[in-house]
C-alpha cells in the first residue's frame, strides 16, 4: 500500500504468532525476511509493562505514557541506567533483550505484567494521576529513550546494509508519534 516498488519494511509489535520485531526487504509483491527477534522479547510488551506500572491500563494507555515522557525537560533522569542494566540489553544494530525475570505474564490482558523484582529496581508501582509526579515523568521518559534507540538503531543497520532509501513501518509500536516525529527528522529527505 506504499507505492513503493521497493523498501525496508520494519515490523514491530506486541506480539506476531512469533515474531515481535520483524525487517522484511519488499522488492515489488515479493517480501523476504531478513531479521526477526521473537516474542516474549517484544518493545510492545515492554511498554504495556511500564504503562501498568505506572498506574495505567496496558495495551490502552500507551499513550499517557507517551505524553507524559515528553514533560522531562532535562536529561536528569536516574531511571535510564536502571532501564539499560538491568530491564533491557540492547546493542547499536538494534538487536535487544528483555530481562524476562521481571514479568508475571507476557499477556497484556491480564493484570499484574510485572512482579517484585522489577519493583526492586524501579521502586513502588505507581498510581494513576492525572498530575503525573516526576517519577511517573522519570520513567517514561527512560523507557521512551530506551525505545527510540533501539528502533533508530534497527532502522539505520538495515538502511546501512541494503543501501534502500525507502522504509514502511507498522505495527503498535509505530503509533507512538514522539518517536514517528524523531525518525521523519533523522530519515526522511537525510
Amino acid at each position: 500500500s506504499s507505492g513503493f516498488s521497493e523498501a525496508i519494511t520494519f515490523v514491530i509489535d506486541l506480539q506476531g504468532e512469533v515474531a515481535s520485531t520483524s525487517v522484511y526487504i519488499c522488492k515489488k509483491n515479493l517480501f523476504t525476511k531478513v531479521h526477526q527477534i521473537n516474542y516474549p522479547n517484544s518493545l510492545g510488551m515492554l511498554y504495556a509493562t511500564i504503562t501498568e506500572f505506572l498506574g495505567f491500563k496496558a495495551n490502552s494507555d500507551e499513550w499517557k505514557v507517551m505524553a507524559i515522557s515528553n514533560l522531562l525537560k532535562n536529561n536528569k533522569n536516574k531511571y535510564l541506567k536502571k532501564f539499560k542494566e538491568k530491564i533491557i540489553k540492547y546493542d547499536n544494530n538494534g538487536n535487544y533483550e528483555l530481562n524476562l525475570q521481571l514479568f508475571n505474564s507476557y499477556y497484556p490482558v491480564k493484570p499484574n505484567l510485572y512482579n517484585d523484582k522489577i519493583i526492586n529496581i524501579l521502586g513502588e508501582p505507581l498510581k494513576k494521576t492525572d498530575n503525573p509526579t516526576r517519577k511517573h515523568v522519570e520513567i517514561a521518559a527512560a523507557l521512551q529513550k530506551v525505545i527510540e534507540e533501539i528502533v533508530i538503531n534497527l532502522i539505520n543497520r538495515f538502511i546501512k546494509k541494503y543501501k534502500y532509501k525507502n522504509i514502511c513501518l507498522s505495527g503498535g509500536v509505530f503509533m507512538n508519534c514522539l518517536m514517528n516525529g524523531k525518525l521523519e527528522r533523522k530519515f526522511v529527505n537525510n
